[in-house]
């Protein structure tokens, strides 16, 4: 728990987080795995190898079985959607696509789209009701982000740029690790990337 909360982790299951607690009370090794930085030194009672209970910090979901995720919020998801889109569709859209892309909501750490869209109804609903940080970019910020991206003549003669969702998932880490396809679900189109972020052990 204190490692989670030091580390602004959020704690996946703490039922599992108990056995892990207790693995290490009774002086057994739980494996440790974690696709950010480390800074410290790993704890003894941490493995680098596959234990019978395992701890992994990512954005990802892992299937392993009796695994302690751990989850930095550390994903800008990028949105782009129709006018008058309602919120229960852009809702669907993104639980749709986390889980086609195994990413875990809580990763999430802003959304981000075009100032076109900043008044769009459903989209800052959805936002709200999510507690989501959130920035809107002009067309002129978008054009400035590094990629190979989608490429759509329409969006660009309706935002003036070539594609709105991978654009802004980009501008919203500010430092692209990974950048999702751009999937599109019924006139919303949804992106991800990931920010550069790490652990501390003290």
């Amino acid at each position: 728990d204190v490692f989670a909360v030091k580390n602004k982790l959020f704690i996946e299951s703490r039922e599992m987080a108990k056995y892990i607690s207790a693995e290490i009370t009774d002086g057994k090794k739980v494996g440790f795995f974690c696709d950010g930085n480390i800074k410290g030194d790993i704890p003894k009672e941490l493995s680098s190898k596959e234990e019978i209970y395992n701890i992994s910090v990512s954005v990802f979901k892992k299937n392993t079985k009796n695994t302690l995720c751990l989850v930095p919020k550390a994903v800008s998801l990028g949105i782009g959607c129709r006018r008058n889109t309602p919120k229960e569709k852009i809702e669907r859209a993104v639980i749709d696509f986390f889980s086609e892309e195994n990413i875990f909501m809580q990763a999430v750490e802003g959304i981000y789209s075009i100032d076109l869209k900043k008044d769009e109804k459903g989209l800052i609903e959805f936002i709200k009701e999510n507690n989501f940080k959130s920035r809107f970019f002009s067309a002129e910020e978008l054009k400035k982000a590094e990629g190979n991206f989608a490429h759509s003549s329409f969006v660009k003669s309706i935002t003036g740029v070539d594609n709105v969702c991978q654009r802004a998932a980009v501008c919203g880490s500010r430092e692209n690790i990974f950048l999702t396809e751009k999937k599109v679900y019924d006139g919303v189109t949804i992106s991800a990337a990931v920010k550069k972020w790490g652990v501390k052990f003290e």
